[in-house]
């Protein structure tokens, strides 16, 4: 076992070094007020057309596990303790929602109860290609964490 993982380890480490993560580009064919279509248009992946999707509206919960499918939601996993497990890099698509006192052009972008599970790191927070946002997550400690983007 030890010399069969030992031709593919390194390759396989070798590979998650070098490699980018990137989300799913996509094109939306249709959006109407619950459902949206589109198409994927990531050139080195295949073309997956999804018909009546439902994307998270406003927010996201482990009380929503109907969201949590692969065209929405990735690297993200709802737990039997009302929380949601998160791997190192995870992505979710979402609907906006007008929020109250904000500018027309202005998102809030909010993270409730975040903590490490291991060892601690820090979260990196892009909307878009954008950066928007960066914080410290320790183990055991939740943290919340509230930022307002210009969407322009």
């Amino acid at each position: 076992m030890i010399i069969i993982l030992g031709i593919h380890l390194p390759g396989n480490i070798k590979a998650f070094m070098k490699t980018k993560p990137e989300l799913r580009l996509i094109k939306i064919v249709e959006d109407r007020k619950e459902n949206v279509n589109y198409f994927g248009i990531t050139p080195t992946r295949a073309l997956f057309i999804y018909r009546d999707i439902r994307w998270p509206e406003g927010s996201i919960g482990a009380s929503q596990k109907e969201t949590f499918t692969n065209y929405n939601v990735l690297g993200m996993m709802p737990l039997r303790n009302g929380m949601i497990g998160v791997l190192d890099v995870s992505a979710v698509y979402i609907k906006p929602k007008r929020g109250r006192g904000l500018s027309k052009n202005n998102v809030l972008i909010e993270f409730t109860g975040v903590q490490s599970a291991g060892i601690p790191g820090r979260a990196l927070i892009y909307l878009e290609k954008t950066k928007v946002a960066e914080f410290d997550v320790v183990p055991w400690k939740e943290r919340t964490y509230r930022t307002e983007v210009n969407t322009i």
